[in-house]
């Protein structure tokens, strides 16, 4: 009889083991399961960052190239000089003008 009891005995605590087992085998599962739903979102979240790089990249290059093609403040005013008997006249596009001799007598500073 005794030998029967410490059987039984035996096979609660074994059953109580398998059941402690088989809960933590479903606990990491369920941790494996949230980490790689974690990991898909952070790598579709890397992929997302990246396609927005690309595109801020391709507009940064694209701006680039469309102030390369215009012209520079420093040329759009630029002035027309004439050649004149008396020196030269400097007109500026907002229509102010200069003469500027350079004869000793009459130099502009």
């Amino acid at each position: 009889m005794k030998v029967l009891m410490g059987m039984e005995q035996e096979h609660k605590v074994t059953e109580g083991a398998r059941r402690a087992a088989e809960q933590d085998a479903a606990a990491q599962r369920h941790a494996a399961q949230v980490l790689q739903d974690k990991y898909e979102e952070a790598v579709a979240g890397l992929a997302e960052m990246e396609e927005r790089a690309v595109m801020a990249e391709s507009m940064l290059e694209a701006t680039l190239q469309y102030h390369k093609a215009q012209p520079s403040p420093r040329f759009i005013f630029t002035p027309s000089i004439k050649r004149t008997s008396a020196g030269y006249t400097v007109t500026w596009p907002f229509r102010l003008r200069y003469k500027y001799c350079f004869t000793s007598e009459h130099q502009n500073y």
